[in-house]
């Protein structure tokens, strides 16, 4: 019998989105954009969840783990 490897699309697009969210986030605090420097309610809420780079970072660990195994 051949061992198959199952994938998982979506779990691995999700891993994608949070790869991205971190470089997202990194490039936004190099380049000096701030939720503060905004007036807009809406742009200074997605920047502030752009900036939280640990929730992408612990999300991706999660779901990594989940698909080694």
């Amino acid at each position: 019998m051949k061992n198959q490897i199952v994938r998982f699309s979506s779990i691995e697009s999700l891993r994608a989105w949070m790869a991205w969210w971190v470089v997202i986030g990194h490039a936004l605090h190099l380049g000096g954009i701030h939720a503060n420097n905004y007036d807009s309610q809406v742009i200074s809420l997605f920047l502030k969840l752009l900036g939280r780079g640990s929730t992408a970072v612990n999300v991706f660990i999660l779901v990594s783990g989940f698909v080694i195994w």
